[in-house]
């Protein structure tokens, strides 16, 4: 449920399993997840903090962590969290980490941030057509 984005279903089934599983990093990184998605961001930051601690090398726990501080204004406890998920190549991380570092008073890294946000996400612009195009199915041509 969780893998299909039904998070008010995969909720309650996930508190169930961490009960039984109270440092899995993966049902923490999961329930947390979930909750974040909710928006209960600060319900959401005590289980990815226990997932970030049972798993440091999980870029997603660190993201979603990085995210759930953002909402909740902890944006100096965000940029670590942040910049260890930029691995992921998700241009909205960029964002958020400058939008962090503004908040922070570190306007000179939002800017950096923010130029690099703005190249992935004028890329990523220029390569759409063409990946639409490479999907395009065609009749086949006759002989």
């Amino acid at each position: 449920m969780w893998l299909n984005r039904n998070y008010e279903k995969a909720r309650p089934l996930l508190e169930e399993l961490i009960k039984l599983e109270p440092e899995s990093a993966g049902l923490n990184y999961q329930l947390g997840d979930t909750s974040l998605h909710l928006e209960t961001a600060q319900q959401a930051i005590h289980y990815l903090e226990t997932a970030v601690k049972n798993a440091p090398e999980d870029m997603t726990a660190h993201a979603s962590l990085g995210r759930a501080y953002v909402r909740v204004d902890r944006f100096e406890d965000a940029i670590p969290h942040l910049k260890a998920a930029l691995s992921l190549d998700e241009s909205s991380l960029y964002y958020q980490l400058a939008q962090a570092y503004q908040k922070a008073g570190q306007a000179t890294l939002a800017q950096q941030t923010m130029q690099k946000f703005e190249e992935i996400s004028r890329t990523l612009r220029e390569k759409r057509p063409k990946l639409l195009e490479d999907d395009l199915i065609t009749p086949p041509l006759d002989p």
